[in-house]
């Protein structure tokens, strides 16, 4: 074994003049080895072991982007990583002796030694304090986003309304929760007829600007194939997409910037770059994805995590706003079809362009404004944001011990009679009783007065090392918990059916292993297998080797692409039609 370097530095001592076999022994190399290089049979500088099976320049594009999503809020795990190079891999073309085409743990640990600015970093289960947004992290995001623009002349897409955007996903229920309806006085029950599966819901990624316009919206159906009559049923401009959970996919989102956010933007003719704020969910950032922004002039930027509620536009005004004329429009479109109250998919996209036609820019204009995105004012997020508040934990607790005073406290006065219970209650803070009740006293007195000083009033003379509880006042005041700030300053509940789709989301994975057709010039076998109507799309196609891709593609040939313009759905099908006839 031997280094690079000392290869090289006997190499330098032999072309000084000395003798081969004197320079292999004091360098410590193979004499032959060394011999073979001085007379040019073998190259001079070459990797120790096997070749590797990306070239240096394929490396340092990765270093880049790794180090750049991290950068922008969306730190690369060890999946990610392997799942983007099979990408890369099979889009390449490239034999490898990967299983399935995806390196392993041997591939990883040597990118690390050949790139050593790339490191693993243990990530932190954070506690509800710990994640709570304080004022000084939200100044510290907002600085960050200043400098980065600053540092990369965007500073100038700040002052333009149109080109500063954000896009989120929520999810929409096919049977929203009811409101109150009058019913006959003693009726206990009052049923109202819905789909058979009352939770059935469709996830819709909603897209808008600074400037009040919203574009054409993503509906996330769980289909292998869009049916027919949805096909029709959805807008032209529109997006649809397609996953197998039905939720939010990196193949759905890359599909969706490629195939109709990006041309939106160029049939609009806004003006490139844009700025486009999004989560940090997993789903949205890929490589491929952050290729393809880079190259067509789309900044993503993370938002601050746990801090949607706060600096997200469609979580500060939209969404509350759509869901509620949502749940109106559904209720009237049921009285309107008593005869058959049944909400079906295909009558899903119909009552949404009218919920979104009746959304007032003014209502998305103020999202912006009072996330402080635009006009660029830190300052309307960051002032109304409480000072770091202590533990939620430690609040917790102490809640927990003080139901624990209360039960033993219950216990005490159930076993002392009711005499000597009345005398303690008596009593001051000194005792004057029987000197063998002074312990049992000091003790129960204790207890009451914790209870006291936690109580609904205050108490002035709550013992020094009893500390009030106020959880309740600190969770309100925060600005952090349950609530979503109102555009008037309150606080309105979150729509808990959405956070329960992003739990859900954050806990299944859903990176694909995938691989992207650049331009129409690169497109190679899918280009043959995909249906016509799809072809100038760009497709997230899955990837476990060549063959495999081809003879998957050809199993189910005509599915198409994970996100696509309903107008392509519906070309296809109209292709079909006229071809039967």
């Amino acid at each position: 074994q031997y280094t690079v370097e000392q290869m090289q530095n006997a190499l330098r001592d032999v072309t000084s003049g000395m003798p081969v076999a004197t320079a292999a022994k004091h360098h410590g190399v193979p004499r032959i080895t060394l011999l073979n290089k001085a007379r040019g049979k073998y190259p001079t500088y070459r990797r120790m072991g096997p070749n590797p099976v990306l070239t240096e320049e394929e490396e340092n594009i990765l270093v880049l982007w790794i180090t750049t999503v991290s950068k922008a809020g969306f730190p690369v795990t060890k999946k990610e990583l392997l799942d983007s190079v099979q990408q890369l891999l099979t889009r390449l073309e490239r034999p490898n002796s990967f299983t399935d085409g995806r390196p392993g743990k041997s591939w990883f640990q040597a990118f690390l030694r050949r790139n050593p600015s790339i490191t693993t970093r243990l990530s932190e289960n954070l506690t509800i304090s710990r994640a709570k947004v304080t004022r000084e992290s939200l100044t510290n995001w907002y600085s960050e986003i200043y400098k980065y623009l600053e540092m990369n002349n965007y500073l100038g897409i700040l002052s333009n309304p149109v080109r500063v955007f954000n896009c989120d996903e929520s999810a929409f229920f096919l049977n929203p929760k009811g409101n109150h309806v009058l019913a006959v006085k003693g009726d206990k029950n009052v049923y109202q007829i819905v789909n058979s599966d009352d939770k059935e819901c469709l996830t819709v990624l909603v897209t808008g600007n600074a400037d009040g316009e919203l574009a054409p919206p993503l509906i996330v159906f769980k289909y292998q194939r869009i049916p027919q009559d949805i096909a029709f049923s959805v807008p032209p401009n529109w997006g649809i997409g397609k996953s197998d959970s039905g939720w939010m996919t990196s193949a759905v989102f890359f599909e969706f910037l490629a195939n109709i956010f990006h041309p939106w933007l160029i049939e609009k003719k806004i003006e490139l770059p844009v700025i486009l704020f999004i989560d940090g969910h997993t789903s949205h950032l890929t490589l491929e994805a952050s290729r393809f922004c880079e190259e067509h002039k789309i900044i993503l930027v993370a938002l601050h995590p746990n801090a949607t509620h706060l600096i997200q536009p469609m979580d500060v005004s939209v969404f509350r706003a759509l869901k509620a004329m949502w749940k109106k429009e559904v209720h009237q479109w049921r009285l309107e079809n008593s005869d058959d109250p049944i909400l079906r998919k295909r009558n899903f996209a119909p009552l949404l362009k009218k919920v979104l036609r009746d959304i007032s820019p003014e209502i998305i204009k103020n999202g912006f404004r009072k996330c402080g995105l635009f006009p660029w004012n830190p300052q309307e997020v960051v002032d109304p944001v409480k000072e770091k508040s202590e533990n939620i934990i430690e609040n917790r607790l102490q809640s927990a011990r003080i139901g624990e005073y209360k039960i033993v406290l219950r216990i005490l006065e159930k076993n002392i009679s009711s005499e000597k219970l009345a005398l303690f209650k008596q009593q001051s803070s000194k005792f004057s009783g029987a000197t063998e009740d002074k312990s049992l006293f000091e003790f129960w007195k204790t207890i009451n007065s914790t209870l006291q000083c936690n109580g609904p009033e205050d108490n002035d003379n709550c013992p020094d090392d009893i500390e009030k509880d106020n959880s309740n006042d600190k969770v309100e005041n925060s600005g952090v918990g349950n609530g979503t700030e109102r555009l008037d300053g309150g606080f309105e509940s979150i729509n808990v059916e959405r956070e329960d789709r992003n739990e859900i989301n954050n806990g299944v994975s859903e990176s694909t292993s995938c691989v992207v057709v650049d331009n129409l010039q690169n497109v190679n076998c899918i280009k043959d297998i995909v249906p016509s109507p799809f072809k100038k799309a760009l497709i997230w196609t899955p990837t476990t080797s060549h063959t495999t891709v081809n003879k998957q593609l050809k199993n189910k040939r005509g599915i198409g692409p994970g996100a696509v313009s309903s107008h392509e759905w519906q070309n296809l099908y109209l292709r079909k039609l006229v071809k039967k006839h």
